[in-house]
């Protein structure tokens, strides 16, 4: 072992060992006096907290005065919604008859109209098709096909 260096371990003193638990105690215990502090100066009433829970009450109480009052006046619009749509669906009723009445008008027009523009289109349609196959324009094979 020449050459080499001898490590001393020293130990550990038994008063050291001793202390660390006592130490984890005192600490525990401060922790617990100080949470016990705050938490029994918390609860004391404030102005503030007092003022605050009247008002939610007198708004509570507002709110239940306000659904009373709704509930009261129900009947009336119960019967006003009922007039409303006995008329309403009476103006439907005249609306569909007068809208049904045009609708079926202007589909004679168109049918009228179509009829009498025929010979335009069989000339239009003898324009497009007269000649060389490669003059055809795309629209003609899109209307007949």
């Amino acid at each position: 072992m020449a050459g080499t260096k001898a490590r001393i371990v020293r130990p550990i003193p038994a008063a050291r060992k001793r202390l660390a638990p006592v130490r984890e105690q005192v600490s525990a215990a401060v922790w617990l006096a100080l949470a016990t502090a705050l938490l029994a100066t918390g609860c004391q009433p404030s102005s503030l907290a007092s003022r605050r829970v009247q008002a939610r009450l007198e708004r509570v109480s507002d709110t239940a005065q306000t659904w009373a009052a709704r509930e009261q006046s129900r009947p009336d619009k119960l019967q006003r919604a009922a007039e409303f749509i006995d008329r309403d669906l009476r103006q439907n009723a005249e609306r569909l008859r007068r809208d049904g009445q045009y609708v079926v008008q202007w589909q004679a027009r168109n049918v009228t109209h179509w009829r009498a523009r025929q010979p335009v289109y069989r000339d239009k349609a003898a324009q497009l098709l007269w000649g060389k196959p490669e003059r055809i324009e795309r629209s003609a094979i899109i209307l007949f096909f």
